[in-house]
């Protein structure tokens, strides 16, 4: 009995140093089925700053916040039901903050890396009951976004200022998506898909819209080019085989010469930035599939 005693507590013993040896490190959040990943680079205090979006098949979509000293990276699950998927991104050249529209849920969440204690905060449905998909972001001149989103092609702006949402409506009676731009002197326009491909520029005070520039079958389908962006000088622009435009108010006015995409602009036309962010380094921040 006194050996069974003994022995027992060497097995004790061992088990308490080796205990005493274990130490925990935290590695995150387990991810489900990584989708949308999109790298979104920014300034934060004056100096450069990255966040990430995934979205997880089965899981919510999350944030990660970067510290581009250590390579540490924080993570922010969303906490809002079915917002899987974080289809249209924006971090906002003004401010820093990061927007997202998640779907299915058709909501806007807003992730500010000043304030990482609060989150990804849950702003609301984009419009209840016509949004499942946001298909674009952009930031207009006075700060406030405008919002594409399918299956009705509408388009709706929030003011992060008050908080509230404005909706315009569905832009089109047939094709579902929708994609804005927004220029440096606040000229509001869209592009329509995916049966078909044209541009609509909206009066933000008004709400009227009209259609500018050609109407094109799917381009994959009629080899046509058409490529509606922002360019370096802040306007707006339509490239196709039916001549160049610059979109001002709402108006499409020939032009002979086009300006280069400007970088970090969320593209109409790809799931990706118009042109790589160069960061410091020398190291590029793209959005690819």
């Amino acid at each position: 009995m006194r050996k069974h005693v003994v022995l027992a507590l060497f097995i004790v013993l061992g088990l308490a140093t080796v205990v005493a040896q274990l130490s925990v490190r935290e590695l995150g959040i387990p991810v489900k089925g990584i989708n949308w990943v999109r790298i979104h680079p920014g300034a934060l205090a004056g100096r450069p700053s990255v966040l990430l979006s995934m979205g997880q098949n089965n899981g919510g979509l999350f944030v990660c916040d970067v510290d581009l000293t250590t390579g540490h990276c924080r993570q922010f699950p969303v906490g809002t039901a079915q917002a899987d998927f974080p289809t249209a991104s924006l971090r906002s050249p003004s401010t820093g903050i990061l927007y997202i529209g998640s779907a299915w849920s058709g909501h806007l969440h807003r992730y500010d890396p000043a304030h990482p204690e609060r989150g990804v905060e849950d702003l609301g449905a984009i419009d209840s009951g016509h949004v499942t998909f946001p298909c674009g972001i952009q930031e207009a001149p006075d700060g406030s976004l405008y919002i594409g989103s399918y299956p009705e092609a509408n388009l709706t702006r929030y003011d992060p200022a008050t908080g509230q949402f404005t909706r315009f409506g569905r832009i089109d009676e047939t094709d579902k998506y929708l994609y804005p731009l927004v220029g440096d002197d606040g000229t509001v326009a869209m592009q329509v898909k995916m049966t078909r491909y044209f541009v609509v520029a909206m009066d933000p005070k008004t709400g009227e819209r009209r259609q500018v520039g050609p109407v094109v079958k799917e381009p994959s389908a009629s080899g046509v080019r058409f490529q509606f962006f922002k360019g370096e000088d802040g306007g707006l622009y339509l490239d196709t085989d039916a001549g160049s435009f610059r979109i001002k108010g709402m108006q499409a006015t020939p032009v002979g010469t086009l300006p280069a995409p400007r970088a970090g602009v969320p593209a109409v036309s790809k799931h990706d930035y118009q042109a790589p962010v160069v960061m410091p380094g020398g190291w590029t921040a793209s959005m690819p599939d």
